[in-house]
C-alpha cells in the first residue's frame, strides 16, 4: 500500500467497505460509523470528518450527488449528506429488523442491499429519509448485490446466485410481509394436524 491513514484518536476503527467520489473516500467504519478521508495526496490521505451512526456500519454506497447510504447490523440503513466533507450529516434512517446489510448497490434513487437475513431488500432513497420496498430473497441470505438497472443480481450463499426484474424490485410487488413466512408455515402445521386428528375420527 502507498500509505494508511492517521489513526482514528484515541484508537484505530474497523473499515468493512469504501466508496470513493470526487476526491474523498467514504468508509463504512463499523462502530465509527461513516468516516470521510481526504485522498487528493493519496501518500498523505486525511481523516476530515465522521458521523456516528444507530449501528454497526458493515457497508457503503454512493447515491449519486452529496449523499451516501450507509448498512449496518439489525437490518439499518441510513442516509449521509456529505456535501461538507468535514461534517457529514445523516438524513434519515430506516430499521428493517433484518440482518446485517453487508453490500449495497446503487441505482438512481434506489439501493439494492445484500441483507444477511432476508437475502436481498430494496430501498427507495428519493427522499429524505430511506423506505423498504422489497424483500427479493426473503427465505435466503444476501452476501452480496448489484444491478445495471435492467435487473437485480444476488449472491446469496447455499442458495446460489439469484436474478429478479430491477422494476419488480423497486415496484414493491416483491414485498414480503415480516414474519408472513413463518405465519404461513404455522398455519400450514396446525392443518395437517386438525387433518389427521379428523382423519383418525
Amino acid at each position: 500500500a502507498l500509505t494508511s491513514p492517521t489513526p482514528w484518536i484515541p484508537d484505530s476503527f474497523w473499515c468493512y467497505q469504501v466508496v470513493y467520489s470526487g476526491n474523498y473516500v467514504y468508509a463504512a467504519g463499523y462502530d465509527k460509523g461513516v468516516i470521510v478521508f481526504n485522498v487528493t495526496n493519496p501518500y498523505s490521505p486525511a481523516l476530515v470528518g465522521f458521523e456516528f451512526l444507530a449501528a454497526d456500519i458493515y457497508s457503503i454506497a454512493h447515491l449519486g450527488g452529496n449523499r451516501v447510504v450507509a448498512g449496518g447490523s439489525a437490518g439499518y440503513i441510513a442516509i449521509v449528506d456529505v456535501s461538507n466533507a468535514s461534517d457529514p450529516t445523516k438524513t434519515g434512517e430506516v430499521d428493517t429488523d433484518g440482518g446485517d446489510i453487508v453490500d449495497i448497490a446503487t441505482f438512481n434513487t434506489y439501493a439494492i442491499c445484500a441483507d444477511s437475513t432476508y437475502g436481498i431488500v430494496t430501498i427507495g432513497c428519493s427522499g429524505s429519509s430511506p423506505s423498504e420496498l422489497a424483500r427479493l430473497a426473503p427465505t435466503m441470505y444476501g452476501y452480496g448485490t448489484d444491478t445495471d438497472g435492467m435487473y437485480v443480481y444476488g449472491a446469496c450463499g447455499t442458495w446460489d446466485f439469484h436474478i429478479w426484474p430491477y422494476s419488480d424490485a423497486i415496484s414493491g410487488s416483491l414485498f414480503d410481509i415480516p414474519g408472513f413466512s413463518v405465519l404461513f408455515a404455522m398455519i400450514a402445521l396446525l392443518g395437517i394436524i386438525l387433518y389427521m386428528k379428523l382423519k383418525r375420527t
